[in-house]
């Protein structure tokens, strides 16, 4: 949680990280040419082009978006230690994993960082670490899975689209929509 007091996913961290995730990647890639079947079975991806597409997945969306954002702002909105750390994230669980981590981290971000920020008394020009919410993403997923996040985007993708064409109230139609789906 380096990242939350300092602002910084170090060096040091990410780099020894992204390579044993690649050499996990390559001892599972390897049992599975050998057995048939994977050492480390899912979650962990099964084969080096996987994880390869993992990395590009997240890794490489996220440097095209802080490069983006330094092009069109003048200024760095995201670290590198956050793509980095998005890295190992894809390289071991691959592109679903990775994109989703995104998409949660986002959020997560968005609903709890951005609330910190307003207690605070702060505005969104100051600074909001990711890391912690890219993390927080990655377990999400792992826990919940793939079909469980797609039933919470579909309620997520209603709500906004309800909420949107509705002239009701924004918070009414959230709980309504979270009560429907609980009971």
């Amino acid at each position: 949680f380096i990242d939350i007091e300092y602002y910084i996913i170090p060096n040091r961290i990410t780099y020894p990280s992204v390579l044993i995730a690649m050499i996990l990647v390559a001892v599972n890639h390897v049992y599975l040419l050998q057995r048939g079947q994977s050492l480390f079975g899912l979650p962990v991806v099964a084969t080096i082009k996987d994880g390869f597409y993992g990395y590009l997945a997240g890794a490489g969306f996220l440097y095209v978006v802080a490069r983006g954002y330094i092009l069109l702002r003048k200024h760095q909105g995201l670290g590198l230690g956050d793509v980095k750390l998005l890295a190992v994230t894809g390289i071991l669980f691959g592109p679903p994993c990775a994109l989703a981590t995104i998409f949660l981290g986002s959020l997560f971000g968005a609903a709890i960082g951005g609330t910190q920020l307003l207690l605070a008394g702060n505005t969104l020009k100051n600074p909001l670490p990711f890391g912690p919410y890219l993390a927080l993403g990655t377990v999400t997923f792992l826990f919940a899975g793939v079909e469980t996040l797609l039933r919470w985007q579909m309620m997520f993708s209603r709500f906004m689209v309800e909420t949107i064409l509705s002239s009701g109230s924004y918070v009414q139609s959230l709980l309504d929509l979270i009560h429907h789906y609980l009971y």
